[in-house]
């Protein structure tokens, strides 16, 4: 079987990743690390378009630790310990792709693995089985440029930005929530969890390091979040060429564009409009606009796409200068259609004004009030704690309930205060360690749940304050 060998000298014009759509779809093990991820689509970079068979794929020790992000000079002890996990996920952990006829293939990413500990090498074998996925593809195929890849912190990052490049063009995705849970190989049941684990994450990670970026948007089935979609814009990352990976330089750009520019985004922006509602109406497309079919068919003839739909309200928003609501105007420039003839009406009308006006006083009046009343809770909270701690037998009570039921990473943290700490008297800990006072109260309220009605009370309206602010702030865009 011939042989492909990357060296940390070679200076390639692109390492592309290619891969077709079906492999790109495939579900994935939670099992997967960010670490096993990195190593195999630089492993599937080295596979050259010309190749009609599978071969064995050799890297330099040298250029695996520099991609990776290790030092030169990692004992090799640590990194063999480290490269040998990696490769058992890559040829443990199974991927699950669902195949044109509605059957299942379940796959590993590598057959074997070889480390020359002599010469410093280590060799991947491919699995056979991913053949028809990676050579020879003339269509429904997806490429991106590795050099994006390596500082990305999570799995669900590289997850997520393959699963969106596959639509840059169109320019937005959804899916079913339990669907991208396991194209990720998210363990994350509960949407919170995966919003801030993996989404946010991922947000924040391709922003900062990819040429893609996206907001998203939710879709609900009574209480319960049931899909996402995201909204896919270009973007210039703010770490630029990956300077200590000369083997991936220089880079060269996919040639399709995005179906938004990253210019658009940051527009709205700065219009003051969040990023969550900023994929709200793109999500929309052309249905933003108010009025009948046949309105938007003579808009979009005239656009012909809706980057330049915004792009026209854009710019007339910044030809009405010195607006106190921007992003209020903007978004009824893009429902009504407002064109330059139109514009000078539309702005000078004084109900527009007032009640535009009327709504950021009360927006700033609430926002006041939802910080007094945080702090009137918080002031109430430990209030109650402290008049309960002062009864020695119920502290003693919640003193044993909170360590039985501290994980075992709290309590090393816990433990880390010391003895001289720890061998005080109950309540002198729960005076002096704001951790462990922390759990106290925890446990405080488990045990004397009626004393804390007033705070119960408190937050009802705390959520009523929160409620008003939201509707006010998605009403007139404040």
């Amino acid at each position: 079987m011939k042989t492909s060998q990357l060296k940390p000298t070679d200076k390639q014009d692109r390492f592309l990743v290619t891969q077709s759509n079906d492999l790109v779809e495939a579900n994935y093990s939670p099992d997967l690390t960010a670490q096993a991820l990195k190593t195999a689509r630089l492993i599937l970079s080295l596979i050259s378009p010309d190749d009609k068979d599978l071969r064995l794929y050799t890297i330099d020790i040298d250029a695996l630790k520099q991609y990776l992000g290790l030092k030169k000079n990692t004992r090799w002890g640590a990194f063999y310990s480290r490269l040998k996990q990696t490769a058992m996920k890559l040829n443990k952990e199974p991927i699950e792709i669902r195949k044109p006829d509605g059957k299942y293939l379940v796959a590993n990413l590598i057959s074997a693995y070889e480390v020359d500990t002599i010469n410093g090498k280590v060799t991947f074998d491919i699995s056979g089985l991913l053949k028809p996925y990676l050579l020879e593809l003339k269509k429904n195929y997806t490429s991106y440029l590795l050099a994006y890849i390596p500082k990305l912190k999570s799995s669900y990052s590289i997850r997520l930005y393959e699963l969106l490049h596959q639509y840059r063009k169109i320019g937005k995705r959804s899916f079913e929530l339990a669907d991208l849970q396991k194209k990720v190989g998210s363990n994350y049941n509960m949407y919170g969890d995966f919003k801030r684990k993996v989404i946010l994450q991922a947000q924040k990670d391709l922003k900062k390091h990819t040429d893609l970026a996206f907001a998203f948007t939710v879709r609900k089935e009574g209480r319960k979040v049931a899909g996402v979609e995201f909204i896919i814009f270009s973007n210039t990352p703010s770490t630029k060429k990956v300077a200590q990976l000369p083997f991936l330089e220089p880079v060269e750009a996919p040639k399709e564009k995005p179906a938004f520019q990253d210019t658009i985004i940051k527009a709205m922006n700065a219009l003051g409009i969040s990023e969550q509602n900023i994929a709200k109406y793109l999500a929309k497309g052309f249905d933003i606009i108010a009025g009948d079919d046949k309105k938007r068919v003579a808009i979009i003839k005239r656009c012909k796409t809706l980057e330049n739909y915004y792009l026209e309200k854009l710019e007339l928003t910044k030809q009405a200068a010195n607006r106190e609501n921007a992003a209020g105007y903007f978004i009824k420039a893009l429902k009504e259609d407002w064109t330059t003839s139109a514009t000078g009406k539309k702005s000078k009308d004084p109900k527009l004004v007032q009640e535009a006006s009327t709504a950021q006083n009360k927006y700033n009046k609430l926002q006041r009030l939802l910080v007094g009343e945080t702090k009137k809770k918080k002031a109430l909270e430990i209030s109650i704690s402290q008049a309960l701690a002062k009864d020695n037998t119920l502290l003693q009570e919640a003193y044993n309930k909170a360590f039985a039921n501290m994980s075992a990473f709290v309590k090393g943290q816990i433990n880390a205060l010391g003895e001289a700490v720890l061998s005080l008297p109950i309540e002198e800990q729960y005076q002096q360690s704001f951790k462990i006072r922390l759990y106290i109260d925890m446990e405080l309220k488990n045990l004397q749940p009626s004393k804390f009605l007033p705070v119960i009370e408190l937050d009802k309206k705390l959520d009523a304050l929160k409620a008003e602010i939201t509707e006010l702030k998605e009403r007139y865009h404040l």
